[in-house]
């Protein structure tokens, strides 16, 4: 996990700091940093204030942009955000005022976690709050008089937050009351890389800049079957996803395979693989991998073959491959599935309690090599009659399926052995009423990309 540290305070508080969060035992990057201080080490960002209309006649943010060091406290602290009532008066319901941090402008970052330590002493009807980019509130604190010292658990991924004191009820507040936070750390975790969806390009039809639904522009990787297009016709479908940004993620399951699953004669393979390869090899730069095969042990191929099969591509091939296990078939069989000489590993289980996903990449983390990833595969439709694979077992809500989407995010941003998300499946979201799961996949997507 990457993680980054924003420590508002003295100098005299960064010894405590380093003792305090250290070098996080599951961080790759470790960052501190004194906003007065120097050199500024890098951070998400200075903060900016922000509140409800006329917050002004209210509270005072005595802590500004420009990084202006406040007036030292009676402890001999400065470098701190604070809050004050300038007047004694009732204050309305529903004014609030603060600060707000924000990932920068091409930092593929998201704000997972966050610690303050203040002292808070506003009083009626008012309290602090911690809210993301979505205006969800992820912790709050009212204790009057007291110091607050807290975490907060890890969050849905956000690209901004916002520490502020919020009026729940009409209160009067005296002359002098305040809230000041004196020191923080937020804890970000790295994007996945890719975002996109399977069967985007197959017999049924071309999907990626479907009128229904256009994700030509929030994905960057989509699977797709080219077995029936010409030299030509490969080069035409890169070169509309170069337009968009995308890249290709090429299906060799019978390059390989037959329908059972058994690896192909030698000399088939060889032709069927030389054909593809002479396909693709033009526009290598639009290819962002490749789809070996789908649930290979549900299709019949043998751990043998897949081994063979990966050995035979990479003589050619220098870019990763994928295979997409089903969540039962780990769960039955083991680790010793899956071959140690594919790049990335794909897993699945739909219409599900998300707890056995995060069990499974929980046990994926502690078994699979350092080399290898995870790719997830987050559920693109209901499988309800709009489907022509329906099936009673798998059938859901779009409701579901849309919150599925974020939790798949949440956990993606939490673990840096996800590096994306490939939604499942493409050509059946398309023609069902899917309205609020594309709205999170598109948002998702967006922010990958």
């Amino acid at each position: 996990m990457r993680q980054r540290f924003c420590l508002i305070t003295l100098t005299a508080f960064l010894s405590f700091s380093a003792a305090t969060f250290g070098a996080s035992n599951d961080g790759d990057h470790v960052f501190f940093y004194n906003q007065f201080g120097s050199p500024a080490f890098e951070t998400i960002n200075d903060w900016v204030v922000i509140g409800s209309p006329g917050y002004e006649n209210y509270f005072s943010l005595n802590s500004d942009v420009d990084c202006v060091e406040d007036a030292v406290d009676v402890a001999g602290l400065n470098t701190r955000l604070d809050w004050t009532v300038p007047y004694t008066q009732t204050v309305p319901a529903g004014t609030w005022c603060g600060y707000e941090f924000t990932i920068p402008s091409g930092v593929k970052e998201n704000i997972i976690r966050w610690y303050t330590a203040g002292r808070y002493n506003i009083g009626t009807g008012a309290e602090v709050r911690l809210i993301d980019e979505y205006d969800n509130i992820i912790w709050s604190y009212d204790d009057t008089g007291t110091w607050l010292d807290t975490y907060s658990d890890f969050f849905s991924p956000t690209e901004k937050v916002r520490l502020i004191v919020y009026q729940n009820t009409a209160g009067y507040l005296w002359a002098g009351q305040y809230f000041y936070a004196q020191l923080m750390q937020m804890t970000t975790q790295d994007i996945p890389e890719y975002f996109g969806y399977y069967f985007v390009n197959s017999a049924r039809g071309d999907f990626f800049e479907n009128v229904n639904y256009d994700i030509s522009g929030f994905t960057n990787l989509n699977h797709v079957m080219l077995n029936s297009m010409s030299v030509a016709e490969v080069a035409a479908l890169a070169g509309r996803y170069a337009a968009k940004g995308c890249k290709m993620m090429v299906d060799t399951r019978w390059q390989f395979f037959d329908g059972n699953g058994d690896l192909l004669p030698l000399a088939t393979r060889q032709a069927q693989w030389a054909l593809l390869w002479s396909k693709i090899q033009p526009v290598i730069d639009s290819v962002g991998g490749l789809y070996l095969i789908d649930e290979p042990v549900i299709n019949g191929a043998s751990t043998a073959d897949l081994y063979t099969a990966i050995s035979e591509i990479k003589n050619d091939y220098s870019g990763p491959l994928l295979a997409v296990y089903s969540y039962v078939t780990v769960e039955q069989l083991g680790w010793g599935v899956i071959p140690t000489n594919i790049d990335w590993v794909g897993v699945n289980k739909f219409s599900c309690d998300f707890a056995d996903i995060e069990s499974l990449v929980a046990t994926l983390e502690e078994f699979l090599p350092a080399w290898q990833k995870i790719f997830l595969v987050p559920q693109a439709t209901t499988y309800q009659p709009c489907s022509y694979i329906a099936s009673q077992e798998l059938e859901c809500y779009d409701w579901q399926v849309h919150n599925w989407s974020w939790e798949y995010w949440k956990l993606a941003n939490e673990n840096p052995k996800i590096v994306g998300l490939m939604c499942h499946v493409l050509e059946d979201m398309i023609g069902c009423d899917m309205t609020l799961s594309q709205e999170a996949q598109s948002a998702i997507g967006t922010k990958v990309k």
